[in-house]
């Protein structure tokens, strides 16, 4: 029933955490690793758009082809459906109020937002790609000029002949840019068309698919459109993700959490444990919100704006004074509920306290 104990979000968030989890998993799973991680944060990897021509195609094996093609096209069916999954699952956080610890780029959240992109986005997901291709860019507007400086035609001392370039994607050869792409070599006449159909076939084109399978799922939900105007980049961020990287304080901490049963504000332990609290890392924190709450991140407007607040009361261990110390912490992540036996030190409390986060997290058991 509602507002009694046992009844939360503390499940809801676990369950919304290993789902996170798993989207990180998506693309990565055909690479052999376990997580994708870029710096820039996630955006969709661009699917081929264009196939070898005819003439090729018959040259090689018709039915190895045709398996090939099949194969392939299951994969990309696969991906779209996970990105169906991502719109609905995003669209159904932001509408619960939960949030992601899902890292999606500036670019991505520009899509969410109907805001056109640009190369400074793209720079953020491939910074080295980017100063490459101006470069080039530079190169290429040297080479329209009347008598132009050699020194200006050069790529690191190369000729752009010397590079032996062709127009296949960047770190995914297998993508044409052209038809015959792989065939076509890269000149000072074509360079500007090349470095174009990089640039689109990265942040159009070649996500185009994705997107639009992302954009399908969140309206099952609810709008993408209704998102428009209504936050900047940096907003939506913080609605997504929740309150980081801010370090915790003790007076913010005695302000919005709730002492209860054997326990007060003044209680050693308590204080003890709002001073471990603030000395806590990002990794620390994220450990902390876990185990307590089944979350990896705090609301918007930090502890305030955790409901039910944070509680912490006396675990009540039934054994004498020098046995408390052997007991772990336990929590009930559905109302925020910190049950933190009575330690006999700071020290103590923050071996027992560190050793249930790392074991407890994500974790549930009934008692």
């Amino acid at each position: 029933e509602e507002g009694e104990e046992g009844e939360g979000n503390g499940i809801g968030f676990k369950a919304v955490t290993k789902e996170e989890q798993e989207l990180d998993r998506i693309e990565s799973k055909n690479l052999g690793i376990e997580h994708v991680f870029n710096k820039g944060g996630l955006w969709p990897k661009p699917f081929p758009i264009i196939k070898q021509n005819k003439l090729k195609e018959e040259k090689e094996k018709e039915k190895e082809k045709e398996k090939q093609e099949e194969e392939e096209g299951k994969k990309e069916t696969e991906v779209l459906k996970w990105f169906e999954f991502l719109g609905q699952f995003l669209a159904r956080s932001l509408f619960d109020n939960r949030h992601l610890d899902l890292p999606l780029s500036n670019a991505f959240l520009k899509f969410i937002l109907s805001e056109p992109l640009s190369i400074l986005d793209f720079s953020l997901l491939n910074s080295s790609l980017v100063s490459t291709l101006l470069k080039l860019l530079s190169i290429s507007s040297s080479s329209s000029t009347p008598s132009p400086n050699p020194n200006s035609l050069l790529l690191d001392g190369c000729t752009i002949d010397d590079l032996y370039l062709n127009f296949t994607l960047p770190g995914h050869p297998s993508i044409l840019l052209v038809p015959n792409g792989s065939e076509t070599s890269v000149t000072l006449s074509n360079l500007q068309s090349y470095i174009y159909s990089i640039l689109n076939t990265f942040l159009i084109s070649g996500v185009e698919k994705q997107l639009i399978s992302f954009k399908t799922g969140f309206n099952s939900v609810f709008s993408l459109n209704s998102l428009k105007g209504l936050f900047t980049v940096e907003e939506l961020q913080l609605v997504i993700r929740g309150e980081r990287n801010k370090k915790w304080k003790v007076e913010e901490l005695r302000q919005w959490t709730k002492c209860d049963h054997g326990y007060s504000e003044r209680s050693r332990t308590v204080v003890n444990l709002w001073e471990l609290m603030e000395e806590f890392g990002r990794e620390e924190q994220r450990e902390f919100l876990m185990f307590v709450t089944g979350g990896v991140s705090l609301p918007v407007g930090g502890w305030r704006g955790l409901s039910p607040r944070l509680t912490i009361v006396k675990k009540e261990t039934g054994g004498g004074k020098g046995e408390v110390d052997q007991y772990l912490p336990s929590v009930m992540t559905c109302v925020n509920y910190l049950k933190l036996p009575d330690y006999s030190s700071k020290e103590v409390l923050k071996s027992k306290l560190l050793f249930a986060m790392k074991n407890g997290g994500g974790e549930f058991h009934l008692s």
